[in-house]
């Protein structure tokens, strides 16, 4: 960090300190900018790269700088207006007047207040009398419309430079203030920003100064500028260098501007923007809500904006948003699409409703196996499930041959042990009869909807199971099927369940179907990804008459079994509920649509956590239990020391671990390339992966 920005950062007092001194002094004065109003920026020249992007100028940020220069070589002995500084842009007339009008626009809709410092500016108008002492070219009615847009009312007077010819910065306007106040600088206590304007320069004027820090993390980490780069959407380049600027002006929409998209942003330029964002509208107080509000909802939001595109331009007529991680996604959707002409629908389904009820006593035992999504170390009872049947009922059957439901076996080799193949041949007459007897009922569901509408299905994704085995079923029962999938995510699995059937369907973050050079990026914490999304209810298992309906009958709610699991299912719900306020609040942001349209921007701050995670990343959430079959954890490794005496629990251990970055954090703490180590590993063992 250089002296300037070390300056910057620097506060003289705490917040603890500034209320005690509140009531030795008759007058409050506050800067504004950077004091009690924050800018959803990355610096305050952002504005002028926004009003370069609404306006078709790409180097609009030099040529505004440019022309507040030469106003004020040309007004030496005056503080210089915002007409001042447009006077000396050397554009046609009308599109000054266009450029005058958008930053103006721009600077209301980026300002946003200063959580830090209301409670505080609030504590003072109650024991003080308040005014505000600003060094800007805005005008002062613009300042006040920024004030009132954040609520800061109450002060007794502005005092704005270019309306007194006088700054901070020289002290001019310090005298203004007392003359005007009838004060002794004695009697007025100054706090703002600047080390020189509202630091040195007051005090040299006799009043008691305080500096607050310019910069303060607010996030619940440090968020990298730099983005993924591992799948197509995130090619960047460098950001160019942050000019200083003035005491100046901040961008967050409720501007009604259309942009004309004639600047093009580098992903990392975007995602400086949507850091500014995070730091200023977050409330880092619940770990788990600022996950949510900071991680989480860029990702939910982005896919919910690329949603509504694509839907829009596929024609579709319906969307049915799949159980259970479709659940947040509807919720997001209603809050980010708002009142919508295509209807939407929560579509109660799982892999295993849908896959079970497809069993054909003309598959082989190689197909069925091969379309149960298993892991690669999976146990008697998973794989049960997975074929549609009660492994308590079959308990005996399973251990005359050897096995019990707990034992663990290697999925790939399933097929070649001829122990297991004995036992499946005993058990495949009821699959199939529990499969025709599955499938009538799931036809029941099916029939009250209207497939004849073009559908898309919205879901997490992956390898496209879901749609797979609905056009299946639908086409087998002559019906007209046009569905469409919308995923966050395809893997490497979709181009066989999709590709090979045709079946149209596109993912936001990465499209392994359709750009095969993408990566399946959230091999490395699936586990802590899935479980963002988890519906406060149990998985689909199948279907059931209920009077005249057919309902879907669930499994038990996973985190309702003990104290433990609710603790968790109480923090997933505050992930969740920050999730969703950050939808609520970016939706207004004027820079929303130009960072939602890079995939990789909003997911960013998710993967950084979810690849490289600090140890607190992995001990909030490590001890999560994930369900798949079997009950494991996400990333909780025993000791270092442990595993040095049995190598093979560590084996184990690591297999199970729903989180493999996390848990090499967490065993090993040293901050060492985990997502490369985790690569490597991929490549000397596939066991390593889901």
């Amino acid at each position: 960090m250089n002296i300037h920005n070390m300056i910057n950062d620097m506060a003289t007092t705490d917040m603890a300190g500034l209320y005690a001194k509140v009531r030795k002094y008759r007058i409050i004065s506050f800067d504004v900018f950077d004091t009690l109003l924050r800018r959803d920026t990355p610096d305050p020249a952002g504005v002028f790269d926004l009003v370069g992007w609404k306006c078709g100028i790409p180097d609009f940020r030099e040529m505004r700088q440019k022309a507040e220069q030469e106003a004020r070589s040309k007004n030496p002995d005056k503080d210089v207006t915002l007409d001042d500084i447009y006077a000396s842009l050397e554009v046609p007339q009308s599109l000054r007047d266009r450029l005058h009008r958008c930053e103006i626009d721009c600077e209301i809709s980026v300002s946003t207040l200063n959580r830090d410092m209301i409670r505080f500016y609030r504590y003072c108008l109650e024991h003080a009398t308040v005014i505000l002492v600003t060094d800007m070219y805005l005008p002062g009615d613009v300042i006040r419309a920024l004030l009132q847009k954040n609520q800061i009312t109450g002060y007794q007077k502005l005092f704005v430079s270019n309306e007194y010819n006088a700054t901070k910065y020289e002290g001019g306007l310090y005298d203004v203030v007392c003359r005007e106040m009838n004060a002794d600088p004695s009697e007025i206590l100054h706090i703002g920003n600047a080390f020189r304007a509202d630091f040195l320069v007051p005090g040299r004027k006799h009043i008691r100064a305080e500096k607050i820090a310019t910069h303060a993390c607010r996030t619940m980490k440090k968020y990298k500028d730099e983005v993924c780069t591992e799948s197509g959407a995130g090619k960047t380049r460098q950001m160019p260098d942050a000019s200083e600027g003035s005491d100046g002006a901040p961008v967050t929409g409720t501007a009604d501007l259309r942009p004309d998209y004639g600047t093009e942003f580098s992903s990392t330029e975007k995602k400086r923007f949507l850091n500014a964002f995070l730091n200023n509208h977050t409330d880092g107080r619940n770990p788990y809500d600022a996950f949510g509000y900071e991680q989480f909802g860029p990702l939910l939001f982005g896919f919910v904006r690329w949603l509504m595109k694509k839907a829009s331009e596929d024609g579709t007529e319906q969307l049915f948003f799949v159980a259970r991680d479709g659940f947040i996604i509807r919720r997001a959707w209603k809050i980010v699409a708002g009142p919508c002409d295509i209807p939407d629908f929560y579509f109660e389904g799982s892999r295993r409703s849908f896959r079970v009820p497809s069993y054909t006593p003309e598959m082989s035992m190689e197909e069925i196996i091969d379309s149960v999504s298993l892991p690669i170390q999976t146990t008697v009872a998973q794989i049960f499930d997975g074929l549609g049947l009660d492994t308590d009922r079959y308990r005996r059957q399973i251990e005359s041959h050897g096995f019990s439901p707990e034992m663990r076996l290697n999925r790939d080799e399933l097929c070649a042990d001829t122990a297991f193949c004995a036992l499946f041949r005993e058990v495949s007459d009821d699959i199939f009869a529990n499969a025709a007897e599955e499938k009538k009922a799931l036809e029941d569901y099916l029939a009250q909807f209207d497939f004849g509408k073009k559908t898309a299905l919205v879901d997490i994704g992956w390898g496209g199971t879901m749609q797979k085995y609905l056009t299946k079923l639908l086409t087998s029962t002559g019906r007209d099927c046009r569905v469409n999938g919308y995923y966050i995510g395809l893997n490497e699995r979709s181009v066989k369940i999709l590709g090979e059937g045709h079946m149209k369907a596109e993912a936001y973050v990465f499209d392994m179907l359709n750009h095969p050079d993408d990566r399946f990026l959230i091999r490395p914490f699936y586990g802590l990804f899935e479980t963002l999304f988890f519906e406060q209810a149990g998985s689909v298992k199948r279907y059931r008459r209920d009077g005249e309906r057919t309902v879907a009958e669930r499994y038990p709610y996973e985190l309702d079994a003990t104290k433990e699991l609710q603790h968790q299912a109480e923090k997933i719900r505050r992930i969740q509920e920050g999730a969703l306020r950050f939808c609520r609040d970016f939706q207004n942001c004027i820079y929303s649509d130009l960072a939602a349209d890079d995939a990789m921007v909003m997911f960013s701050n998710l993967y950084q956590t979810g690849t490289d995670p600090t140890l607190s990343d992995a001990a909030l959430f490590g001890d999560f239990k994930y369900f798949n079959g079997v009950t494991v954890s996400l990333a909780a490794p025993d000791s270092a020391a442990h595993y040095l005496r049995d190598p093979k629990k560590l084996r184990y251990d690591f297999y199970d671990s729903a989180w493999k970055t996390g848990f090499m954090k967490r065993l090993l703490k040293a901050g060492l390339p985990y997502r490369r180590i985790y690569d490597e590993l991929l490549k000397l063992s596939p066991t390593a992966s889901k």
